[in-house]
């Protein structure tokens, strides 16, 4: 519980860290009794931005956090930093015509060491009618715009406060519209102080409708727009039977703050009336550093610029979501770091090279311990490539389970990696039958793989099927002598793939497609 200086006896409450030593939080902050209100819409006193220092291990009140962001007319308060700390989200809050508190999200712009003139988000956002408040920012891996977490009671929602998104085009500088971010985090009660973790693409909130401990617990939740995994109850000593909230993490991801009306607060009217700040140290946290080279197949040696993209995959339902992309030097080699205890996928990709995939585990890895992974990659085929043990039923187009198993391990990983390319399936026979039967039988054969592809997921739109029949051998089915050639017509009974094109796409799916 930080002290006085911080704490004072009215609510305090959304402390956010700008650096290690650095803080800023939201206040009521009065000693006065008399200016306390659960809509903070008494005359006089309002919210504020402020700021607090660490020294020695032990946290200060230092004063405002910037005239220029505090509206005295308005309560000001809920700030977030984007990652690079070049722009603060806030909220400002004030009654309308129904005497409803409605908040609106403004942006600041860091220009030296002063702050922009705050601007107050479009009305995609803001809607005068509902309002909005309680920012948070992630940033797209993609293309590395700002994703806008926040709480609003807009129509559409799943009931009470939830938690909203929109992503912001850099491009054509707009705000795309907010999208309700699920099921999976959005009840019938309310859910409050969103914290978005860039590092482990996980979502902190809090929840009076899930399951947990009393009040307002705090959970955490790894995806991105619509898309999650199952929440989770973070526990003791975070969450209590009193409401806790505000959970937010440090720049050294070892400590961080949370907000509490449990008892032991500084409070004015009984021992669980008001909002005060905790601080925390994580002592169990623990991070895995990884490095190692990406090199080529062909001509050999270390591939340079390749982009590294690292993502956390879920064992049970194999979902996998984008955490970060990195790139390798000049001399091919990378490094990282990952959360312990977590499975993981990196996917290298270099234009003119196929897309490799390779799994990595932090279960069970001490903290001294590194992990040293190379990475080969191959360089995009030009000729057809054969796809192994395809084999179909006698005179048949229906593939036998081997060939589906075999499927599995090569080509659908393969497809899955490369998201962009196209392919042809070609199927090839023996001589063994008139002209026009081979062709047909090829051709359906083609279908059968390109079918069972569409079967797992993969795009219509990246698979051609093409028999060849008897047209295409890569050996004699016959020997000099005329005698037949069991070893050749088994080489020519084949099913290749070929790349025959791209597909503009994009790297992670934005959240599009609900979690429930």
């Amino acid at each position: 519980h930080l002290d006085t200086t911080i704490n004072k006896i009215n609510t305090e409450g959304a402390a956010v860290a700008l650096n290690d030593s650095t803080m800023v939080f939201t206040s009521l902050r009065t000693d006065k009794k008399e200016y306390t209100s659960l809509d903070d819409s008494a005359t006089g006193i309002k919210r504020k931005l402020y700021l607090a220092k660490k020294a020695q291990n032990k946290w200060q009140f230092k004063g405002e956090f910037s005239k220029l962001l505090n509206d005295a007319t308005q309560n000001n308060g809920n700030a977030c930093f984007s990652p690079d700390g070049q722009r603060i989200y806030f909220s400002r809050c004030k009654p309308n015509e129904q005497s409803e508190m409605i908040c609106a999200i403004y942006v600041s712009e860091k220009r030296g060491q002063n702050w922009s003139e705050p601007v107050k988000l479009p009305k995609e956002i803001n809607d005068p009618k509902y309002g909005a408040s309680m920012p948070s920012i992630a940033i797209d891996p993609t293309k590395g715009n700002d994703v806008i977490y926040f709480v609003s009671n807009k129509k559409d929602g799943r009931g009470g406060m939830d938690i909203w998104y929109s992503s912001f085009d850099k491009k054509n500088k707009v705000y795309k519209e907010p999208k309700n971010a699920g099921a999976k985090i959005n009840t019938a009660g309310d859910e409050l102080s969103p914290f978005y973790d860039n590092e482990s693409r996980s979502l902190y909130f809090s929840s009076d409708g899930l399951a947990g401990l009393g009040g307002f617990d705090i959970y955490r939740v790894t995806g991105n727009g619509k898309k999650w995994l199952d929440p989770e109850n973070i526990g003791r000593p975070y969450n209590t039977g009193a409401d806790d909230i505000f959970f937010t993490i440090s720049v050294n991801r070892r400590e961080g703050f949370f907000v509490s009306n449990r008892k032991g607060g500084t409070a004015s009217k009984n021992s669980t009336c008001c909002d005060d700040i905790y601080f925390y140290q994580n002592y169990e946290y623990n991070s895995v550093p990884i490095n190692g080279t990406i090199q080529s197949t062909d001509p050999g040696g270390p591939v340079y610029n390749a982009n590294i993209e690292v993502y956390q995959k879920d064992i049970k339902t194999k979902e996998k979501y984008l955490i970060k992309t990195i790139q390798s030097d000049s001399a091919g080699r990378y490094t990282t770091e990952l959360e312990a205890n977590r499975n993981y996928i990196l996917l290298v990709k270099k234009n003119e090279f196929l897309a490799t995939i390779d799994d990595i585990s932090t279960f069970d890895i001490k903290d001294s311990l590194m992990i040293n992974r190379n990475i080969i990659v191959a360089p995009k085929p030009k000729q057809a490539l054969r796809i192994p043990n395809i084999q179909y039923e006698f005179n048949k187009s229906d593939m036998l389970l081997a060939s589906k198993m075999a499927i599995d391990t090569t080509l659908l990983v393969l497809m899955e990696a490369n998201p962009e390319i196209i392919i042809e399936i070609q199927s090839h026979t023996d001589n063994k039958g008139s002209d026009v039967y081979n062709l047909k039988l090829s051709q359906k054969r083609a279908e059968s793989v390109v079918k069972y592809l569409e079967s797992k997921g993969i795009s219509a739109k990246r698979l051609k099927a093409k028999g060849y029949g008897e047209s295409s051998p890569i050996a004699a089915n016959e020997n000099t002598d005329g005698s037949d050639n069991p070893d050749g017509r088994a080489l020519n009974r084949r099913t290749d793939f070929k790349i025959i094109g791209d597909l503009p796409v994009e790297l992670i799916d934005a959240g599009e497609k609900d979690s429930d």
